[in-house]
């Protein structure tokens, strides 16, 4: 992960399909999606999945996926993710 700040959120799909996430940041800055969640200091997720401003994963309704924004370097500022579950959709 980037040595800036992080953000971390849990997301329980309510359906079995294709979880798509976006960010939009002003600044630099990647999302990370997880299948798990090892809490480390500050209480963010290690274990990196899938890496990127956008991000395709598979999702089984009722499993938690871990979302985390990540800052790059000494970057911080608002930002927006979309999500965007896709119902039955296979990768």
């Amino acid at each position: 992960m980037g040595s800036g700040r992080d953000a971390s959120y849990q997301i329980i799909p309510a359906v079995t399909g294709v979880l798509e996430a976006r960010l939009r940041a002003p600044f630099s800055a990647a999302l990370y999606v997880r299948e798990g969640c090892e809490v480390f200091a500050g209480g963010v997720c290690s274990s990196r999945a899938e890496t990127g401003y956008f991000v395709r994963i598979p999702t089984v309704a009722g499993v938690p996926r871990f979302l985390t924004v990540d800052g790059n370097g000494d970057a911080t500022g608002s930002y927006q993710v979309e999500l965007r579950l896709l119902e039955g959709a296979h990768l």
